[in-house]
């Protein structure tokens, strides 16, 4: 639990994407973050359309977010209201949601609050992995994936590979991505999707792999030198079962499901190709 003053910060929250992280460390810097999530309800009375995802679905993935210390879901504006007045009297929000920005200001503005604008239209990323082969007390594994559209099921897969050791997560290389799955891939840059996937706070370390083909992270993994290499069942390979054989790694395939109440996921059905 921070120790830090509580900065309440509010937003959509609907596809995090590197904007809404980005957003979020900053909001952090100035204290414990203390998210308030539009429920499905104010979202649509705001946006003027329903969320991609429901706000059970918003919650579970915001709050994955290492940065993030609480979040509450408001069903009004009078809501946001009453907890920003026993606060600083301040809200922060994204520069990036433009169409729900004037809303909120002019609601706070009325009651003698202030909504401060984050500028989160450019995220700043600077890859800085830091790989080594040094023990400590808990198992070392690794997962690997292309994570081109970061999602609840993505969230839940790190949630249960986390229980079996410190969680190292190879981002696939956009090289690679292309390689495997065609022209157009990825959606986002590698620096972008290892931005998402380090925020998450089951995550000890991710890092952009530097291989290719399936087994695209051999040349991490002999650094590293995980105990466990777990997939899921979509991951499961052949080529990956034999490597890990040679190098005595156990290898654990997990069942895809999605963390209970929400639906199934893909990148694929988000993206659109």
């Amino acid at each position: 639990m921070s120790h830090l003053a509580p900065i309440l910060v509010t937003s959509t929250f609907d596809k995090i994407l590197a904007k809404d992280v980005f957003f979020l460390e900053q909001a952090a810097k100035l204290g414990s973050v203390q998210a308030l999530l539009f429920s499905d309800q104010l979202y649509q009375q705001l946006l003027g359309h329903k969320p991609l995802y429901p706000q059970l679905e918003r919650k579970y993935l915001l709050k994955g977010i290492s940065c993030v210390e609480q979040v509450n879901v408001i069903n009004s504006l009078d809501e946001l209201t009453k907890l920003s007045q026993t606060q600083s009297r301040t809200c922060y929000t994204p520069s990036h949601i433009d169409q729900s920005i004037h809303k909120l200001q002019d609601h706070l503005d009325n009651k003698g609050l202030k909504l401060e604008i984050i500028d989160s239209d450019k995220p700043i990323i600077e890859y800085n992995a830091q790989l080594t082969s040094k023990s400590s007390d808990k198992k070392k594994v690794i997962v690997t994936g292309c994570y081109d559209w970061f999602h609840s099921g993505h969230l839940r897969f790190f949630e249960v590979a986390s229980r079996y050791g410190d969680l190292y997560v190879s981002v696939g290389n956009d090289k690679v991505l292309t390689e495997l799955k065609g022209e157009g891939h990825p959606l986002f840059p590698q620096e972008e999707r290892w931005y998402m996937i380090q925020s998450v706070k089951f995550v000890h370390t991710a890092f952009i792999s530097s291989g290719s083909g399936w087994l695209d992270a051999a040349p991490e993994i002999e650094i590293i030198q995980p105990d466990v290499f777990i997939v899921n069942e979509d991951g499961d390979r052949e080529q990956k079962r034999q490597f890990c054989k040679e190098k005595k790694i156990d290898y654990v395939v997990l069942k895809r499901e999605p963390k209970r109440g929400l639906p199934k996921r893909t990148s694929t059905n988000l993206r659109g190709f």
